[in-house]
């Protein structure tokens, strides 16, 4: 019996040792496809954020280096965790990398805080293929370094500029005069642009998709007409904590009929009659109109006659809305997933699982915090 044990002993030995063994022999069977594969290693490799941590790789196997060598590998780069780094030194690292200025097509300086105008010039000047340029945060660039993204990257499609309070109409006007391409502008929290910024990019970007100008403070309902006249191919309209529009300009936003995205929240002047204007915005998936307090059940009945496709609604905040818009929602708003009647006094019947039961859809219940 004791070598009976032993003989099964060695058989599960040998067992694992197989196992082991192809386990082995698949893992380097892996590792070659994956070092002989350029393609996948390219795009394996451009999911990495840090650019540096990229560019190291190169010493991994020759794949790897001839990858890292490729332009195709640096499409996207984003430079948010040296935002405390020396500035003059991230520039001549990332400029020092050939393949990264010759292939870069996204690039990604959001809240670096310390990079000024020379440098997003220095930058531009080099990076001939830039689609996507995001300065988001960046508050010691101007108006200078949109005037060298005007001399220097006329092919940008994409531009983000938030909360900056350097840049104003000049610097908005040398982007739109240049940028034909653009198709998606962010100006939220530049509060020192005036209508004339929305109207220069409503006359000089006539592709653009996107734009946001949450909390642009200076503008009224010249620069909001501007934007309803021009910008028919617009899909997506950020008017977060603009609350100076009134109806007289927000119901013209009917006109855009591409738009799926609208959010009005805090547009104090808003009441029925600008949103029945706003009807005429049949394709709308999402519409915030949290504290929009001159709305009613009117307003909102026009609402849920029209944007039938409405995936989410805020009515937050809204007294003036009641049982009766729930229910005409109910009734034509089937796709309705996420709708906010929290703070609607007025609406009697708001728990969660009554809501449940009147929107199949509806998953969320609570938008605005």
């Amino acid at each position: 019996s004791k070598s009976k044990a032993t003989a099964g002993e060695r058989e599960r030995e040998e067992e694992k040792g197989f196992r082991s063994r192809k386990a082995s022999r698949m893992e380097e069977g892996a590792s070659a496809i994956l070092f002989r594969n350029k393609d996948l290693v390219i795009k394996i490799l451009s999911h990495l954020v840090d650019f540096k941590e990229r560019g190291r790789l190169a010493l991994v196997s020759r794949s790897f280096r001839d990858a890292v060598r490729s332009p195709s590998c640096w499409s996207k780069v984003d430079v948010r965790a040296y935002r405390n780094v020396i500035i003059d030194l991230l520039v001549d690292d990332v400029l020092a990398c050939e393949s990264l200025v010759a292939g870069v097509e996204d690039f990604n300086l959001e809240f670096v805080s310390n990079v000024m105008d020379p440098h997003v010039e220095a930058f531009l000047v080099r990076m001939n293929n830039l689609k996507k340029l995001n300065l988001n945060g960046c508050q010691k660039v101007s108006n200078a370094a949109l005037e060298a993204v005007a001399k220097h990257a006329k092919a940008i499609t994409h531009l983000q500029v938030y909360w900056n309070l350097k840049i104003n109409d000049e610097g908005i006007k040398s982007v739109a005069s240049a940028l034909k391409d653009l198709v998606y502008l962010n100006v939220s929290g530049c509060k020192s642009i005036t209508d004339k910024s929305l109207q220069f990019v409503a006359e000089g970007c006539k592709n653009l998709k996107r734009l946001d100008i949450t909390r642009c403070i200076k503008l009224s309902d010249d620069g909001l007409f501007h934007v309803t006249k021009h910008l028919a191919s617009l899909t997506y309209l950020n008017l977060y904590a603009i609350s100076a529009f009134t109806d007289s300009s927000l119901s013209s936003i009917g006109s855009l009929r591409r738009l799926t995205f609208l959010d009005l929240c805090g547009s104090h002047h808003l009441t029925d009659q600008g949103l029945a204007g706003v009807s005429g915005c049949s394709a709308l998936t999402y519409l915030n109109l949290t504290w929009c307090i001159k709305v009613t059940d009117v307003g909102v009945e026009a609402i849920a006659s029209h944007c039938r496709e409405l995936e989410l609604l805020s009515l937050h905040g809204i007294l003036g809305v009641t049982d009766r818009s729930v229910d005409a929602l109910a009734g034509n708003c089937k796709a309705l997933h996420s709708f906010d009647v929290n703070g609607c006094g007025n609406v009697k019947i708001k728990d969660r699982d009554y809501l449940f039961s009147r929107f199949p859809a509806l998953r969320c219940t609570l938008i605005h915090s």
